[in-house]
């Protein structure tokens, strides 16, 4: 069923275009219905819940207006973002669950808003003295606290030190010639 605008026109004859204004209030309760409390239903006008479609793009906002939306994240997932007025600054609002996600290799991340921090983690493979890690989402400035712990299956005493700290991600400088792996925690600004 097609919604037809323009219904009725001050020239119709309503007996004719009868059928075209039933058509249309069926239509309307038919959008309605979903994710919205029935017409008649005590709690009508209210959502009983919200679907989005993920955006390709990030929608644009005017003064004085903020945008709530859905779009990928880096995980390849649906995450729920707000963007301030004006064009501002996107804040992710979801990420990965922490409660089931496990890091294989390379860094994960989830966020403390609305304060605006990031929560990033991960673990890398084999890694050399002076050895980069990259942050797979920069924060927007250096981490204000990483943490760096060391695992290492043939060295009973490796310590690892983290050098060059940037928003980007750290180099580390390890007591051996290189380690297993590292494993790091970093907060800082979004």
């Amino acid at each position: 069923m097609a919604y037809t605008n323009n219904i009725p026109q001050a020239t119709d004859d309503p007996s004719q275009s009868q059928s075209q204004i039933l058509n249309n209030f069926t239509s309307i309760d038919t959008v309605n219905s979903v994710n919205h409390v029935a017409y008649n239903d005590a709690n009508q006008g209210k959502h009983k819940f919200l679907q989005m479609p993920e955006q390709g793009s990030v929608p644009t906002t005017a003064a004085n207006e903020g945008g709530l939306f859905t779009k990928e994240t880096i995980a390849l997932i649906t995450g729920l973002y707000f963007r301030r007025e004006s064009d501002g600054t996107q804040l992710q609002l979801t990420d990965i669950d922490l409660t089931t996600s496990t890091v294989v290799s390379g860094t994960q991340y989830t966020f403390l808003s609305p304060w605006g921090f990031r929560i990033t983690f991960g673990k890398t493979g084999t890694i050399s003295n002076n050895g980069a890690v990259t942050f797979t989402t920069n924060f927007s400035a250096s981490p204000y606290t990483l943490q760096v712990t060391a695992v290492d299956t043939n060295q009973s005493n490796v310590t690892v030190k983290s050098l060059s700290v940037s928003g980007s991600g750290f180099t580390v400088l390890t007591s051996t010639a290189s380690i297993d792996q590292i494993q790091y925690f970093a907060i800082g600004p979004a």
